[in-house]
C-alpha cells in the first residue's frame, strides 16, 4: 500500500471497527470483519480513483 492510502485505509478501519458491537458471538466478529474487509477494498479502490482524477 502506498504512502499516501494508507493513512485513509486505516482511518476507514478504525472507524468500521467502532461500529462492531462488542457483544458479537466469535462467528459474527469474524463474518463482520470479513466484511468489513471487503468494505474496505471497495472504499480504497474508489479513494484511489477520486485521488487520481
Amino acid at each position: 500500500m502506498c504512502m499516501s492510502c494508507s493513512p485513509e485505509y486505516y482511518k476507514f478501519i478504525q472507524s468500521a471497527l467502532g461500529e462492531i458491537p462488542d457483544d458479537l458471538t466469535q462467528q459474527e466478529h469474524i463474518e463482520r470483519l470479513i466484511e468489513m474487509g471487503i468494505r474496505a477494498d471497495k472504499y480504497m479502490t474508489v479513494f484511489v480513483r477520486h485521488r487520481d482524477n
